[in-house]
């Protein structure tokens, strides 16, 4: 047994050298010591992180799932006021859990708060799913990004609607490159009629 610990802190101490080696570092004995300390955790590397979120909508339910896609997802009640949502929401519209907690869609909607209420009131009428929704919003620092939603209605155990769910993509590099592509069109329209 004592001699596979040496023989990994060994095994070890040699990675951490080549590593310095190929990267340009250099090692000081200290870090060959810290390495020998836990030699596995050095050598095995996995994304994890678990994201629970309780007290966020209206079940208290648990969001792992949610919150490790970078999509943004949202439920709001039929006033449009969020009920819940993940991580990648508050990044997207640039507002905190707690900021974004009852806050209105008409917020960070302003300039096109009726082409929104106009996308979710037909799905509320039709009960209809709308996809590839897309619109202008500002975030709370007042940029300028471009979202897409697919939008659901949610029903209680009955037919009787309660509020939507969604999912929403940032696609500003999208509409960034559309825009240049139209304009490389057009030059080239030009260009070509001369």
């Amino acid at each position: 047994m004592q001699t596979n610990k040496i023989a990994i802190a060994s095994l070890v101490a040699f990675l951490v050298t080549v590593t310095s080696l190929v990267y340009g570092q250099e090692s000081s004995q200290s870090d060959l010591a810290k390495a020998a300390q836990n030699p596995v955790s050095d050598l095995i590397s996995l994304p994890f992180q678990n994201n629970t979120n309780f007290n966020v909508g209206p079940y208290d339910k648990t969001q792992n799932i949610l919150n490790s896609i970078e999509d943004g997802f949202f439920e709001v009640d039929l006033a449009g006021n969020f009920t819940s949502y993940n991580g990648s929401l508050c990044k997207i519209v640039g507002y905190s859990r707690e900021e974004l907690k009852g806050m209105n869609y008409r917020v960070y909607s302003k300039e096109n708060s009726d082409k929104v209420f106009s996308a979710f009131n037909r799905v509320y009428k039709t009960g209809e799913s709308v996809k590839e929704f897309d619109w202008e919003i500002v975030t709370k620092n007042g940029e300028k990004r471009y979202v897409e939603a697919s939008i659901s209605l949610i029903r209680n155990s009955g037919t009787e609607a309660r509020g939507f769910r969604g999912i929403v993509r940032d696609i500003t590099e999208r509409k960034a490159t559309e825009e240049k592509i139209k304009e490389m069109l057009h030059a080239f329209g030009k260009i070509w009629t001369k």
